[in-house]
């Protein structure tokens, strides 16, 4: 994801459409005037309060492609605190984690995106936890 400026979808540049509409105006784009005669959109904007947050502090190349990227794969060390947990055995906590880090969904919903699901997945793993 780091090889190549753009992302994979549209829904990336609407995070971001929504993140400059939140450092400019300090409101997100509920009202998309660049849709066909204007569209209502309705979702939980503190993902993009977020992300317009460390805007301040980080570069926005590490912020949308490292950062989003990290929080995705450290689900692995959410699963490894939860199967310890469970079994208190730390070789199958070590396969669980393994496990975790190969599954698909890493791969092909958050690789080189923008979404808040990236940030989802990790809060409801660690709310289990």
């Amino acid at each position: 994801s780091i090889q190549t400026p753009y992302y994979s979808d549209d829904d990336s540049y609407f995070s971001l459409r929504n993140v400059e509409s939140i450092l400019e105006s300090h409101k997100p784009l509920f009202q998309d005037d660049l849709s066909f005669g204007g569209r209502d959109s309705y979702f939980p904007p503190l993902f993009y309060y977020f992300l317009a947050l460390l805007e301040f502090f980080l570069p926005s190349f590490f912020i949308y492609k490292v950062l989003l990227s990290f929080l995705s794969a450290s689900i692995v060390l959410v699963v490894y605190f939860i199967s310890l947990k469970l079994t208190s055995d730390r070789f199958s906590s070590f396969l669980a984690a393994l496990m975790a880090g190969f599954v698909p969904l890493n791969y092909t919903v958050l690789a080189n995106k923008v979404t808040p699901i990236s940030l989802l997945i990790l809060v409801m793993f660690m709310l289990i936890y």
